[in-house]
């Protein structure tokens, strides 16, 4: 998904940066300011798991996820880059939904799992496994 984001980019000459898995930490930093910094670059196609972490991305504000993962703690981190000290705009978040692939599977389920832990954490409610 992340070649065929990056390559429709290039198509339309339009300035971005990319991050996934194989992008070593150091690398990782010169592109994230290159995006943060930069007016020219308006893109960031990051992998969910590769950027869910240590980076900050206030420049953005529209987030487009082309995948899903399969807890949603992950999701939010990866949202959270965006909602960082500094960020001055309201930030819009996109979950594309593939119809006819695992997302139909994946997303009823991370949807409830999404509901019941704000529930949890809106309510301060306790629950004890036994």
């Amino acid at each position: 998904m992340l070649d065929r984001v990056e390559n429709y980019l290039k198509y339309q000459e339009v300035n971005h940066i990319r991050i996934g898995g194989s992008i070593q930490s150091n690398e990782r930093n010169i592109l994230v300011k290159s995006f943060q910094h930069d007016d020219k670059c308006r893109v960031a196609v990051l992998a969910l798991t590769s950027c869910s972490t240590g980076i900050t991305l206030t420049k953005a504000s529209t987030v487009i996820f082309a995948e899903l993962y399969f807890t949603p703690a992950i999701m939010i981190q990866a949202e959270d880059r965006t909602h960082r000290i500094g960020q001055k705009k309201q930030v819009n978040i996109i979950y594309l939904y593939g119809l006819a692939t695992m997302d139909e599977i994946l997303y009823p389920r991370l949807r409830d799992k999404y509901f019941i832990v704000s529930t949890i954490l809106d309510d301060n409610v306790s629950i004890i496994l036994i």
